[in-house]
This record gives structure tokens, sequence and C-alpha cells, in this order.
């Protein structure tokens, strides 16, 4: 009785399979490395259009974007009981609430307070024409933190996320806040959703984006992250609240940064 002979790889072939897949590894971590890089890069270009943008509102309308405590003259009122405005979503993404006009863009708890400001802030940019969008005005959600990529903050250029606009005050004196470095703004904007940011840079990407725009310090400058002693980004700094640098050791996505508005 015959047999047919038995065929199988050689290693020479199997080397040849094992190098082939090596190079599609290699070149799809290559790929979401560049595409990464793409974001952080956008990161920063889309920061400094909105601090233009911000500077150029200043000096056309005589106060600060959300703050402006005669926005209605120029772009219509939601509603004409300032307790309602607040309360309600801008109808055409155009008609708005003044802002209380002092000097702070607030983040105020109580979002029947002034916790408003830091969503007509893009409203009042984009009806000036200064960043592209359109936004609502509003929190998406029942409360004061409601962030809604695109509704009613705009994207930053990392999926999921982005830009907050609040003021930053910490008393320089005795750099008493848990998570915040010493520092007064404002107003800043603030990479990631909410009040505290999002984990969404390595300390290495935090640290880029800073040396690009500023100098490189998540304690000193325009921009600036986090304690690592606090809640919101522990292990995104080293730990002195003085001379700390970013924490290139670790390799997790545990870092967030605010850019202060000149």
């Amino acid at each position: 009785m015959s047999t047919s002979p038995r065929s199988g790889f050689s290693l020479v072939e199997l080397s040849i399979v094992l190098v082939i897949l090596g190079l599609l590894v290699g070149g799809i971590l290559t790929g979401q490395a560049l595409m990464r890089a793409a974001e952080i890069r956008k990161i920063a270009t889309s920061s400094e259009r909105i601090n233009s943008g911000a500077h150029a509102f200043r000096d056309k309308y005589l106060g600060l974007p959300g703050d402006l405590k005669n926005a209605t003259q120029f772009w219509g009122a939601i509603h004409g009981t300032q307790s309602t405005c607040i309360a309600t979503a801008s109808p055409d993404n155009k008609a708005t609430c003044n802002g209380d006009g002092d000097g702070y863009v607030n983040k105020s708890m109580a979002y029947s307070d002034t916790g408003y400001e830091r969503y007509h802030y893009w409203l009042h940019l984009a009806n000036a024409g200064l960043i592209e969008g359109s936004y609502t005005g509003l929190t998406a959600t029942t409360g004061a933190f409601g962030p809604a990529t695109g509704v009613n903050q705009p994207e930053t250029g990392v999926s999921n996320s982005s830009w907050y606009a609040a003021s930053v005050n910490v008393d320089a004196r005795n750099n008493a806040h848990p998570n915040y470095f010493a520092r007064q703004y404002a107003y800043a904007m603030q990479l990631g959703l909410s009040a505290n940011g999002q984990k969404i840079l390595l300390p290495e990407e935090a640290w880029n984006i800073d040396s690009k725009l500023d100098d490189g310090s998540p304690v000193t400058g325009r921009v600036f992250s986090y304690k690592t002693t606090g809640t919101w980004h522990p292990n995104c700094t080293t730990s002195d609240t003085v001379t700390a640098t970013y924490n290139m050791a670790v390799k997790d996505r545990v870092c967030n940064v605010d850019i202060g508005i000149q």
C-alpha cells in the first residue's frame, strides 16, 4: 500500500512567517505611536488657537468670555430671567446669558450661582467666531458638572476629551490646595472633561505639552499639573511641591494639565 508523503513547514518557511508577523506587529505599534503623537501635537495647537481667540475676545468685548456681563446685548438672551436663562440650553446655540463680570470664569459648585460661566465661555467664543463649533452653554446632566464633548465643550484632540474652562486661584503663600500647586489665573483651560479633569496623559506626554508651550515644569509657568499627594492625579509628578517634575518613571496615563490664559 502506498502512502502520501507528509508535507509541513520547513524551518526557513517558519522563520519567514515569524519575520512577516514581526514586521506587521511593529508596523501596527509604530502607527499607533504616530497617531498618539499627532493627538499630543493637536492638543498644543488647539490650546494656542483658543488662547489667541480669548485675547481677541477681550480686546473686542472688553470682558472675558462666559463672564461678560452684557453678552445678551450682542447675541440675545435665552430667557429674560437670569435664573431661568442659566438653566436652559441655548435654543439656537447663539442666544446666551450674561456673566457676573467679576473678572473670573467661575466654576461654582452651585450651578444656579455662577457655575454656568464655564459653559457659556465656549458659547461666547463661538458666537464671536473665534473658535470652531457651536455650544449649548448648559451642563449636559443634572448638577454642576455635566460635560459633553462637542456639545458644551470643544474637543481637545484626544479621544473622548474636551477643554474645560475655569478659574484657578490657589494662595501662592501657603500652597494649601490638596491637588493644585500654588497659582492664580482668572481663567485656564483644563484638559479633560470635568472639574478635576481626567487621567488621559502619560507623564512624558504632559511634559511634552508643557515643554512645547511653556517651561516643562508642572509647578511653574502657564502650563501646570497636579500634586502627586492629591486625589485627582497621584503619581503624575514627583513629591516636592516646590521643585516637582513630571514623574517620567510612571508609564501609565495618570496625568492631566491646565493651561493658563495670559
